[in-house]
């Protein structure tokens, strides 16, 4: 289901409007109702290739857009939400939808106003993106040839944003090489960032993404799968536990991440022999204050250890003249005489 009316359409959040207009007589357009795409009905049945669209600001062009469709019958669809990030406040969402120009007019109180100019090309056939309805450039990943959206993953990184708009000989093929990645892993990691949607089957799942979002310079995926993390369980076998949050923390160190990320991994040593272990796996790549800290509760550790290891010899050493305490008294009752506790230690 969709809100219909043709040539005009506004969303609004608090403090922000884009006003989408449509200039072509032969199409109506309408928008989803979780406003995630566009839905264009053209009344001659001419098929739509791909659309042009260019978003400002007070008559400033901020940046234009070219989208290829996707069709059945009469009715062509393109994805909205990437836009969304240059127009709206992640803290406010998106609420109104308006469908007249004079209820357009009639709501002028917000602070910035967007606007959406989209042109339509019909009539020359694109392929059928594979991973997204925006389907602007190539991935090689092991010798695989995925379709992606450059504006999705030039918004989310500026690694992406780099390679895509930079001037490389691959620009002109418009086929990027993305090596030594798991080519699954990767579908799925970019899968999820279009679709804004993370299905994290393990913590081993997750740490796929966060290695990703390292390299490929996304910040933002770390504040995603760290919801995830802390409700997460771990192996309880010590060994595997271990090896699993030595993957993290030096994850964490060389992004120099000592606040909630590095808190999660503390939280998840169970002993604090695991906790040392785990964080002196990462070796220099800790900061200053947390590799003192660090040292301080190795050298703590290892006096605890060293008082433990006193104790316990002193108990067995108490144990052992226990037991020959009553060695002695057993051998001289049989004898039919009493011992002290005296002369049973002195033989």
């Amino acid at each position: 289901s969709f809100f219909s009316m043709p040539k005009v359409i506004a969303l609004t959040s608090k403090s922000t409007r884009l006003h989408i207009s449509l200039h072509n007589d032969n199409c109506d357009f309408s928008i989803t109702d979780d406003r995630a795409s566009l839905l264009f009905d053209t009344v001659n049945n001419s098929a739509i290739s791909s659309i042009h669209v260019q978003l400002n600001c007070q008559g400033r062009l901020i940046h234009s857009f070219k989208f290829p469709c996707h069709t059945r019958g009469r009715v062509s669809s393109v994805r909205l939400d990437p836009i969304y990030p240059f127009v709206f406040k992640d803290s406010e969402p998106i609420g109104s939808v308006i469908t007249s120009t004079a209820e357009f007019l009639a709501n002028g109180d917000c602070e910035t106003t967007y606007g959406l100019r989209i042109k339509l090309h019909f009539d020359r056939d694109l392929p059928l993106p594979t991973l997204t309805l925006i389907n602007s450039v190539l991935l090689n990943i092991e010798s695989t040839v995925v379709h992606v959206s450059k504006e999705v993953l030039a918004i989310n990184s500026d690694y992406f944003c780099t390679i895509f708009y930079k001037e490389f000989l691959e620009k002109s093929s418009g086929l990027f090489c993305i090596k030594e990645v798991d080519g699954d892993d990767f579908v799925w990691f970019i899968d999820s960032i279009v679709k804004k949607r993370w299905d994290i089957e393990s913590v081993d799942h997750a740490l796929a993404a966060l290695i990703f979002a390292d390299r490929f310079c996304m910040p933002d995926v770390f504040k995603r799968i760290l919801p995830y993390l802390k409700n997460a369980e771990l192996d309880s076998v010590a060994e595997k536990r271990v090896a699993t949050l030595k993957r993290y923390i030096d994850l964490a160190a060389r992004r120099n991440d000592n606040g909630d990320f590095m808190s999660w991994i503390f939280e998840k040593c169970q002993t604090m022999a695991q906790l040392i272990e785990v964080a002196q796996s990462c070796g220099d790549g800790l900061n200053p204050h947390m590799a003192i800290f660090f040292r301080f509760l190795a050298n703590e550790e290892k006096k605890a250890t060293e008082k433990i290891a006193r104790f316990e010899k002193k108990r067995d050493k108490l144990k052992r003249r226990k037991n020959d305490y009553k060695i002695a008294y057993f051998f001289h009752a049989h004898r039919g005489g009493a011992i002290s506790a005296e002369t049973a230690e002195s033989e």
